[in-house]
């Protein structure tokens, strides 16, 4: 911790970097704070005070405030980059309409898959995959053995 010739009287006053800890921080300060850091691989990073270091640190509350702020950046990046499973891709799929398909003729799992695709508006293999398996899991007539689609 640094400090800093205070205008009146002449005392140190302790800070953060640039930022006067006697003072009420921002959140704004934080990111100044977070930039500034020992250079330490566990400050604001690893925080939880079931730990016996955390529970010792003199700046566990500071540390805490700094983990939440970066914990909520990487929540907002990662909302923005993974696309969500949302149910009403699937909700154009007329579930009978799909079972009748299937019962038309015996189907292999691709098949199953590019049918789903093709009545959906995803276009995310994964997700196409598990609401299929959610699917068949679903309707008890169905079941998958060998890559076919067995209707019962």
């Amino acid at each position: 911790m640094q400090t800093v010739e205070g205008s009146q009287k002449h005392r140190k006053k302790p800070t953060y970097g640039e930022v006067d800890l006697t003072k009420p921080v921002s959140k704004s300060q934080y990111a100044k704070m977070d930039k500034e850091l020992y250079g330490d691989t566990c400050f604001g990073r690893e925080w939880d005070m079931e730990t016996r270091e955390c529970q010792m640190c003199h700046d566990s509350e500071m540390c805490g405030l700094i983990c939440h702020t970066r914990l909520k950046k990487m929540e907002a990046k990662l909302d923005q980059e993974v696309k969500k499973l949302d149910t009403l891709d699937f909700d154009g799929i007329k579930q009978s309409q799909l079972f009748m398909w299937l019962k038309a003729e015996q189907r292999t799992s691709k098949e199953l898959l590019e049918k789903v695709k093709s009545m959906s508006n995803c276009t995310d293999p994964t997700v196409i995959k598990a609401w299929t398996i959610s699917f068949i899991k679903a309707d008890s007539r169905l079941s998958v053995q060998n890559k076919l689609v067995l209707v019962r």
